[in-house]
């Protein structure tokens, strides 16, 4: 659903550069897809558009309808359209204010055939000093098209191969300044070039995005081997200050500085617990005298996998500092 909405889009749409969370992506659909309780029975997607020098807000929702289609009611709806597959949609385009802020929204619902319910909410909202102009980015049409495609449905067949969605991997705590899409888009380039021979992905590297909260970008993919599943996270931030004090060594870890100033921390744990599958915990943190700072962690079993060396020679790639 998440790839059938975006590529659903108007071509001279784009979706801002924003945490995963914001990137218009679907979230499994938890629990009996039947009951719309708690987090079960429903998915949505948000995100920031752009449009020209203009912006405002998409929200998608998919469920399974558990009641009768609403009667259409004049002042709560502008249009309800019977399609010839059955489809019902209803539309509306109106406004709301609050302390005085006036909202445009515009609004799409489809009562599928499958018993599928889309929704899809278009708004003027904007980020602050974003430099664009408000504006609802989508028409009522084109809402339309969106909450009808076949693939935005409750019933509609999981392609094979395909990917779970990319997972939020960065800190809340993590600070720094705020990293633009451009760099992003560099750092993506030199992490889809590192070759990790005899290691499954999930997603190829090179999608970073924005952490959800602080200053910087990150991505965490499923590595598989032997049938087993462990995690590759990558985490990027600057203005990171640069430790002073000299080399020390921790329980697992170590720390050490390089001619140029480089400081390099390493962190290894291996658990074998007894009622658990034996994993290792590695993390590789370094930190250049510009202040940006690459941390790679990985997760998972077997042990040799992913060793500290490799993971110390992608973090040490002079591609990933600021450019």
């Amino acid at each position: 659903m998440t790839q059938a909405l975006q590529d659903g889009l108007p071509g001279d749409v784009e979706i801002a550069f924003a945490p995963v969370t914001r990137s218009l992506v679907f979230q499994p659909i938890l629990g009996d897809a039947t009951q719309n309780k708690g987090f079960g029975g429903w998915t949505r997607a948000n995100a920031t558009l752009l449009r020209s020098d203009r912006e405002g807000a998409l929200s998608v929702t998919v469920r399974q309808a558990t009641k009768p289609i609403p009667p259409c009611v004049a002042g709560e709806l502008d249009e309800r359209r019977h399609l010839p597959d059955g489809t019902i949609v209803d539309t509306d385009d109106t406004w709301y204010e609050i302390n005085g802020v006036r909202t445009l929204t515009r609004d799409a619902t489809a009562y599928l055939p499958d018993g599928s319910v889309a929704h899809a909410n278009a708004t003027d909202q904007a980020a602050e000093g974003s430099g664009r102009l408000r504006a609802v980015p989508l028409a009522i049409d084109e809402l339309v098209a969106l909450v009808t495609d076949p693939e935005l449905r409750i019933s509609a067949p999981v392609p094979p191969g395909t990917s779970s969605p990319p997972e939020v991997c960065l800190p809340f705590s993590k600070s720094g300044a705020v990293i633009d899409q451009a760099q992003a888009r560099r750092w993506d380039a030199v992490l889809a070039q590192i070759p990790l021979d005899g290691v499954t992905l999930d997603r190829p590297l090179g999608a970073l995005l924005q952490g959800e909260r602080g200053g910087g970008v990150c991505q965490a993919v499923q590595v598989t081997t032997h049938g087993r599943q462990s995690r590759l996270a990558i985490v990027i931030s600057t203005e990171q200050p640069l430790l002073q004090e000299p080399d020390t060594s921790s329980y697992g870890g170590a720390r050490r500085r390089l001619p140029d100033g480089t400081v390099v921390e390493t962190h290894e744990e291996r658990s074998a617990a007894l009622a658990s599958t034996p994993r290792t915990d590695r993390t590789v943190t370094v930190t250049r005298p510009s202040g940006t700072q690459i941390e790679i962690s990985f997760a998972g079993a077997p042990a040799e996998l992913l060793p500290l060396a490799l993971l110390e020679e992608i973090a040490l790639n002079p591609g990933l500092d600021v450019s």
